[in-house]
């Protein structure tokens, strides 16, 4: 019987292909974040799908019960056994990404936000991922999605305070003022 694990290395893509940015080194374009994940082996469907939001630290306690071994309890990341059963299932609601000290982001749903703090100004980034995949698209300017903004960078300081986004790096991130819209 064979099983095997899958994915590849999280990464960032330099500026001179990242067409949709200005003045930035690197930038978290979606599919340069989106890692993929397959599985396979006993109790593993073929063939099947999910875009359950994950983090690559979800692997671990999701091959836990898969291996009959009990999951430790100091792991923090979240099995992803019940997407496995029903591909329909989210095991998470929100995506973080933090480079550095120069850059957060959030996804939630279809769109992703991406705060820059570059040479002590921060900008800001919306995509709306379905209609627009490649990130070409900015939305933070526009004030049809000015509520939505504020929403999703209440998420990145709900996060900030969850994780403690506030050593050396976070310090330097999060000291620059925002460009509040």
């Amino acid at each position: 019987m064979m099983a095997g694990l899958g994915t590849s290395l999280e990464g960032f893509i330099p500026r001179s292909l990242a067409k949709s940015v200005k003045d930035k080194d690197l930038t978290p374009i979606y599919y340069s974040v989106r890692v993929p994940l397959i599985l396979s082996g006993p109790g593993i469907p073929s063939q099947q799908r999910t875009d359950a939001f994950c983090f690559l630290y979800d692997i671990f306690p999701t091959l836990c019960p898969l291996t009959n071994l009990p999951a430790p309890d100091s792991v923090e990341g979240r099995s992803l056994c019940p997407a496995i059963e029903d591909p329909q299932t989210p095991i998470r609601d929100v995506l973080h990404f933090a480079y550095k000290d120069v850059q957060r982001g959030v996804r939630k749903g279809r769109h992703k936000l991406i705060d820059y703090a570059v040479g002590g100004t921060r900008t800001t980034q919306l995509f709306d991922l379905d209609s627009d995949p490649l990130e070409l698209n900015d939305l933070a300017d526009d004030p049809e999605y000015r509520d939505l903004v504020a929403g999703m960078r209440e998420e990145l300081h709900r996060w900030r305070t969850e994780l403690g986004d506030t050593q050396e790096m976070g310090v330097r991130f999060w000291e620059v003022p925002s460009d509040v819209r």
